[in-house]
Order: C-alpha cells, then structure tokens, then sequence
C-alpha cells in the first residue's frame, strides 16, 4: 500500500524530480509484428524491429519492481517466445500483468496451457470485427476464425489446468468502416463467452494523414447513436463493456478529432507511470510509442533512475504542470484523470483488483 500512496502523493503534488519509482510500466516485449493494419503506423516507424530478451526484462523488473504491467507496445507480443516466461517472472515478483495480443498465435492447446500457466491475469484481445469480411477490411488478412478457435482453446485450457485467470477481454478499435458493428461485436463476445467487451477510439498519431479514410464523413450523432445501441444491447445480452464510458467520454474524443484543445483535462502519466520500448528506450507513454523521443536515454545503457529525473522528463513534467501540451502526441490526447482510471477498473477484470 506504500507504494500506492506514494504514486498518489506524486500525482497529487507534481514534482519536477519524482522520489519513487513508478508503480506502472509497460514495457514492449517486441516491436515485430505478424499483421500491417491499416489503422498502425508501425511498418512505417519501425524499420528494424527488435525482440527484448528475457534477461533485459528481468533487469527492468528488479530495478523498478513495478506493481502493474502492460506487456504490450507496438508489436505482437506473442512474436517473442520467452513471454510464458517474463509473465511468471514478473508475477514472482507481485506484479499484475495485462497483455494485448491480436489473437493470431495462439493455435494450439500446448500455446494455450503455457499462457495460463503463466500466470497472467488480463488478456486483451484485438479483433476490431464482429465478421470475417469487416475483420479483413483492417486486417487485410483472414485471421477471423483461427481467434475465435484461439479464444476457445484458451477457455478448455482453463477449465482443465483449474484457473480463473487469464481473464479475456475482447477489444474493438472503432473506426468508419467497422462502427456500424459496434452491437454485433458485444453479441459476439456473449457467444464467446467473454469477460468484457472493450470498445477503442482510434488514436491518430502518425496516421493523422489517414484520418479521413479511417473516421472521415461520420457525423457526431450517428456515432453517439450507434455506441448507445450498443449500450442496450449489452445491458440486454448482461454483457461487461465500457460503452457507457466511451459515451461520456465522446465530446472530448470528438473534439481532439477535429483538432480542439482540451485544457481542461491534465495527464498524470509522467508521475506515476513510464512506457519502455523494445530497445529499452524510456518514454512518457504508449502514445508515444510511434514517436522517438529522447527521454535521457536507454535504460539499458544507463540507470533507470537517472533517466526517470533527467531533464529531459523534468522538463515534460514542468510543461504539464503548467497545463500545457508540450508535444503534438499530447494535444492530439484525450488523458485520463483518477476518476477516468476508476471506471476502467471494472473493464479490467484481476489486472487492477484481485
């Protein structure tokens, strides 16, 4: 609980140079991935993709000793074999673990046991589709019913080794082609069998030059209209989704896609949570995963903590203070107050709460 009041005591506060370590990490097994979306600039960003190895992991963990971890970035973090691996080694240590994946290698009943038995707790899963021709529209390729059957060999592999973890959400990232999906995807995960249902706004950094093809000619109205069909149909089905918050949060997205400021919203990120890429480049967030921005170097070059209060992260921090968006990623964000990370607790099952 230390740990915890100290975050908050850092968010509360906002200092310049942050005492305490952050209790949050995501850290990006690998930036490779096995699928080119049409909504992810990583083929344009990441010419020579790279794989962490489990010793670099097992540094980061027992230098920060962080208490949740997002084991995903800007690849598929199935691509790196030794996953099983750092999740054991990181739970060992009492973290939590959420990860992302798109769903596409888990083809076997032996990849399914070695992921439960690993230990972790949230598995989110990307399918963006509630059919096999709108999944290919993003996708470009037909993974459809192998994720649906990676999916059920994850379930038989729970009920045979006896664990309620990993908990599996299914996530949709909403965009002008698949929006009109938005109910089907929450009956879907009601077949599936899902624990929740996660609905997406498309972030639009490094792909602002796509935003026309991907959320371009949608009014405000039909989206907000379609989100609250969805809403009913989950409230019916009893299916766990976080439409009601996406709704409330609708404006503020609506805005950021027409380019408005957002002052009133502040990010708490740079006090309590840091993004580390596969090469072990320390950065404020995800969002800034696309984005190379020299924070004060590679922690696997130089000590996180010299990193974590380098003026480079002094200087970030004293811009948010003062309300402003000192990168374009920032003012192209909607950030999340405590209040906003509250809500998501529930669409989170064992990650935030056991």
């Amino acid at each position: 609980m230390l740990r915890y009041a100290s975050a908050l005591a850092m968010v509360a506060t906002r200092p310049l140079k942050v005492p305490v370590r952050p209790i949050h990490l995501q850290i990006e097994p690998t930036d490779n991935c096995n699928l080119d979306c049409v909504f992810c600039a990583r083929s344009k960003v990441i010419k020579q993709p790279r794989v962490m190895s489990l010793e670099e992991f097992q540094g980061i963990i027992d230098t920060i000793r962080p208490k949740k971890i997002t084991l995903s970035g800007y690849g598929e973090p199935l691509i790196n074999r030794a996953l099983p691996e750092m999740i054991s080694y990181a739970k060992a240590k009492g973290s939590a673990i959420n990860t992302t994946s798109n769903g596409t290698l888990i083809r076997t009943q032996e990849k399914a046991e070695t992921l439960v038995r690993s230990g972790l707790d949230l598995l989110d899963i990307s399918i963006d589709a509630a059919t096999p021709e709108i999944y290919q529209v993003s996708r470009r390729q037909d993974f459809f019913d192998q994720i649906l059957q990676g999916i059920h060999l994850l379930q038989q592999a729970k009920v045979a080794l006896g664990s309620k973890t990993p908990n599996i959400r299914i996530s949709f990232v909403i965009t002008g082609d698949n929006l009109h999906q938005v109910g089907a995807f929450v009956q879907l995960a009601h077949t599936l069998k899902v624990d929740v249902a996660f609905f997406q706004m498309l972030q639009l950094t490094a792909i602002q030059e796509r935003k026309d093809r991907l959320i371009g000619g949608v009014p405000f109205d039909r989206f907000q209209d379609t989100l609250r069909d969805g809403l009913g149909i989950a409230e019916e089905l009893k299916v766990r989704t976080n439409l009601s918050q996406l709704l409330a949060d609708l404006p503020d997205y609506w805005r950021k896609y027409n380019a408005e400021e957002m002052a009133h919203k502040k990010c708490m990120l740079p006090w309590f949570s840091a993004y580390i890429t596969a090469d072990g480049s320390v950065r404020p967030c995800c969002a800034f995963a696309p984005i190379k921005m020299d924070m004060g170097g590679s922690l696997f070059e130089m000590p996180f903590d010299e990193i974590w209060n380098s003026k480079q992260y002094q200087k970030f921090r004293q811009a948010h203070r003062q309300g402003q968006r000192p990168t374009a990623v920032c003012r192209n964000c909607v950030p999340e107050n405590l209040m906003d990370i509250a809500r998501r607790v529930r669409f989170s099952p064992g990650f935030f709460i056991k």
